[in-house]
């Protein structure tokens, strides 16, 4: 887990985006970074019991940007898209993830200095692997 150092960025929570979520789905945002694991993916269960959310939240978070459903799993889990555009995170601290693989398979990021993720058939996309060295 990436816990000690999360960061939500003021260019998140102050984008007309964010602003534009419902209260519930901006809420759930908050704790869905709280719990996610060092590559961004969280399980969503959780912060949806403690916020009092339902699936139409998370659904609004995808539907507005913030979220990918990786889909084929047995549970609900998400990739916070911008984790690694607001994170800078120590690598060689980090173990890895359930969701890793599934991650680097499915995912890339849009840019090398940005690192938000696209999905792979996104143009342009970079390998997340060639972007996050261990000491990044």
């Amino acid at each position: 887990m990436a816990k000690e150092k999360m960061v939500l960025d003021r260019s998140v929570l102050e984008s007309s985006s964010y602003m534009s979520l419902s209260d519930k789905a901006a809420r759930l945002y908050v704790h869905l970074n709280l719990d996610a694991d060092g590559m961004g993916a969280v399980r969503t269960t959780i912060p949806r019991m403690l916020t009092k959310t339902d699936e139409r939240h998370l659904q609004e978070l995808i539907d507005a940007g913030f979220l990918y459903e990786l889909e084929g799993l047995e549970e609900s889990v998400c990739l916070i898209v911008h984790w690694f555009a607001v994170n800078k995170l120590d690598r060689s601290k980090m173990h890895p993830g359930d969701y890793d693989l599934l991650i680097v398979e499915r995912y890339g990021f849009d840019d090398a200095s940005r690192r938000v993720y696209v999905p792979w058939d996104e143009p342009g996309c970079i390998d997340v692997r060639t972007v996050l060295k261990p000491d990044d």
